[in-house]
Order: structure tokens, then C-alpha cells, then sequence
């Protein structure tokens, strides 16, 4: 008799412990899964973010080698 009762138990322990490690891995899948999701998402994000910033740069540069040619005019212009 205290050996079926022994036999049970350890069966329930070992029960117990595979549903709590099937419920981990389940758990730590989904983590995976989501965090997977989120690193993808941040980085095609932190692309867009690097194009945004080579097309300000550009146009800023643009912008400044128009004003530099602008600034070095020697006046002869004015008399044409």
C-alpha cells in the first residue's frame, strides 16, 4: 500500500513538473516569437530613420554650397 501511494506521488511530481515545463517553454516561445517581431520592427525603423537623416544632410549641404556660391560673387554682375 505505501508503495502504490509512493508510486503515485512520483508520478504526480513528475506530472507537475512536465505540465510546469511544457507551460515554460510555451511562454518562453511566445517571448521569443514577440521579441523577434519587435527587434525587426526596430531596426527597418532605425533604417528609415538613417535614410530621413542622409537626405536632410544632403539637402542641408545643398543648401549651404547654394548660399557659398551666392556669397562669392565678385559684382561684376552688376554690369552686364
Amino acid at each position: 500500500m505505501l508503495y502504490t501511494l509512493l508510486c503515485v506521488l512520483i508520478v504526480a511530481i513528475l506530472a507537475a513538473g512536465s505540465y510546469y515545463a511544457a507551460h515554460n517553454i510555451a511562454t518562453l516561445r511566445l517571448n521569443h516569437k514577440t521579441l523577434t517581431d519587435e527587434h525587426n520592427r526596430a531596426v527597418e525603423y532605425i533604417q528609415q530613420l538613417e535614410d530621413d537623416i542622409k537626405q536632410l544632410v544632403f539637402e542641408r549641404d545643398q543648401g549651404q554650397s547654394q548660399t557659398a556660391e551666392e556669397t562669392q560673387r565678385s559684382g561684376w554682375e552688376n554690369f552686364r
